[in-house]
């Protein structure tokens, strides 16, 4: 299988390139068929995310959760986004 990581950015910027794309092209282009480009962006999208969840599955349990960046610390509490199997 594929690595899925090298994708990740995709499963945002799929819908917001659809949504772009029927926003500047929407009419002159799609006439009455724009809602299939917001609809393969969403299966895309939703693709990526199950081959995500599925690799994230089969990973030790004893893989560490590698933080990328804090998102907010309010008092001692913090939320970081990570990657990684719940402990």
């Amino acid at each position: 299988m594929f690595d899925v990581h090298a994708y990740l950015w995709l499963i945002p910027a799929l819908p917001l390139l659809a949504a772009v794309l029927i926003t500047f092209l929407g009419y002159s282009v799609f006439r009455q068929h724009s809602h299939w480009v917001c609809i393969g962006s969403a299966i895309g999208a939703c693709v990526l995310s199950v081959l995500l969840l599925t690799s994230v599955q089969r990973l030790p349990n004893d893989t560490a959760i590698e933080s990328y960046y804090t998102w907010f610390r309010p008092g001692t509490w913090t939320s970081a986004s990570a990657y990684g199997p719940t402990p």
